[in-house]
């Protein structure tokens, strides 16, 4: 057997699970091989990589995200210092507050749901940005921030080649042999495959009866000479991210009932709206577009061997929060391989009930 050829870890999709599991792995002296088509698209490509501590109308806090965010920014940090390059900002968000009730549902829940932690400074109107129409004021929400998730992939891509650990190519599965239990694709054995495929890996047969979410998101990328703070997140119902200069992104859309990568223009039309009512100033949209959110239906991550694919393993349903949680669980997906250490039940694929082909 040609040991160039042959690996112990198969990675299939390189987005933001793959590529994190395939450095741990790696750090592990592991051999291990990312195989992922560049040209189709993806979801960790045009992710707007948020990294949020409180969760939604309710108020209350992230799942896990005490534990999740410290050990993602100090992944990045080790990653960024590596490849010494750099795509996390650990940037504070302004909540921008909706209404009275908004702004004392913030007030009352920041000590009865334990985000104290989370919790700067109440900002009045009359001290933010004139650009910004925020007649209630905002609140600073610390230990946030956003991940570049384009240069992430890029510069990881560019890592795993350096380490002879990437395969441009898609593994397909109907093709895909196996043979006293060692895989065989494009001339490559292996051993172990693991699917972090994103949204694609809904549509393999294998996963088929997992209860798969996917989400579509748009957003767009516009120019503005606004006055904003770029040291800022903005969240409302959308979120502002400044990049550099005076260019900015805005969204995201969420979409159910559409899994195309198109983006629309009843889209473009919902984010120019809700940016006007966030901006008072002119911009102009720049750019557009469109990711699947690999999301399910109980929003909990899918991780695990098949339950008769011995050997096949499912890295997958990040969702939303895929930044904050992707290094923690990585890692636990990482011990699992090297050490078969059980997968959390509340995760794990153990949850659902395999009903056979």
């Amino acid at each position: 057997m040609d040991n160039k050829r042959h690996f112990e870890f198969v990675i299939a999709g390189q987005g933001l699970a793959g590529s994190i599991l395939a450095w741990y792995l790696i750090r592990s002296n592991r051999k291990v091989l990312v195989v992922e088509d560049s040209s189709l698209p993806s979801a960790t490509s045009v992710a707007s990589g948020l990294m949020h501590p409180v969760t939604g109308r309710r108020i209350v806090k992230s799942w896990r995200a005490d534990e999740f965010i410290p050990n993602a920014v100090k992944l990045y940090r080790e990653i960024e210092k590596e490849l010494n390059t750099r795509f996390f900002y650990d940037t504070p968000i302004l909540e921008i507050y909706h209404d009275h009730g908004n702004r004392n549902d913030w007030m009352n829940r920041s000590v009865a749901s334990g985000i104290g932690e989370f919790i700067g400074k109440d900002f009045h109107a009359d001290e933010l940005p004139q650009s910004l129409k925020a007649p209630l004021g905002a609140l600073e929400l610390k230990m946030t921030g956003w991940l570049n998730a384009t240069t992430f992939k890029s510069e990881m891509k560019k890592w795993l080649i350096k380490q002879n650990a990437f395969h441009e190519s898609t593994i397909d599965y109907h093709s895909l042999e196996k043979r006293n239990d060692v895989f065989t694709h494009d001339a490559i054995t292996f051993y172990k495959l693991i699917d972090c495929r994103g949204y694609y890996s809904a549509q393999s047969k294998s996963w088929s009866y997992l209860p798969f979410n996917p989400a579509k998101g748009e957003e767009i990328v516009f120019t503005s000479d606004a006055d904003l703070w770029k040291e800022f997140i903005y969240h409302n119902t959308f979120k502002i991210i400044p990049i550099e200069n005076n260019e900015y992104r805005f969204g995201a859309t969420y979409a159910w009932n559409d899994t195309s990568y198109e983006i629309t223009s009843e889209a473009r039309e919902k984010l120019i709206n809700g940016l006007a009512s966030l901006l008072d100033a002119s911009f102009e949209v720049s750019g557009q577009r469109a990711g699947i959110r690999p999301s399910t239906k109980d929003r909990r991550p899918l991780m695990g061997e098949h339950p008769i694919e011995k050997n096949h393993f499912l890295f997958n349903g990040l969702g939303s929060k895929g930044v904050s949680a992707a290094p923690t669980l990585a890692k636990e997906m990482h011990d699992l391989l090297l050490n078969e250490k059980k997968i959390n039940p509340e995760y794990s694929l153990e949850r659902f009930t395999f009903p056979g082909y």
